[in-house]
């Protein structure tokens, strides 16, 4: 497995955790430093892609868009939560 799929791999588990402790009920503090790492992530998937001159086709476009997609939701969810 390569670092691009690591970190992807990494993103939907800290999205599925942070899904799962808000539903618990966790504290803002504990979801908004999941979700950074989460941002954090994301970052690390874009840098690889550069680095690795990887061409972005519109299928990984689409991907990272939709990770962008849930990280927001997760995000908005603890605004309205909290």
């Amino acid at each position: 497995m390569n670092s691009i799929e690591r970190a992807w791999r990494a993103f939907l588990s800290a999205i599925e955790e942070a899904k799962t402790l808000t539903t618990a009920g966790a504290d803002a503090a504990t979801l908004g430093d999941l979700l950074q790492h989460a941002r954090e992530l994301l970052e690390i998937i874009d840098e690889e892609i550069t680095l690795n001159g990887i061409a972005v086709t519109t299928d990984i476009r689409h991907g990272l868009d939709q990770l962008r997609a849930q990280l927001a939701a997760a995000e908005a969810s603890i605004v309205t939560r909290h």
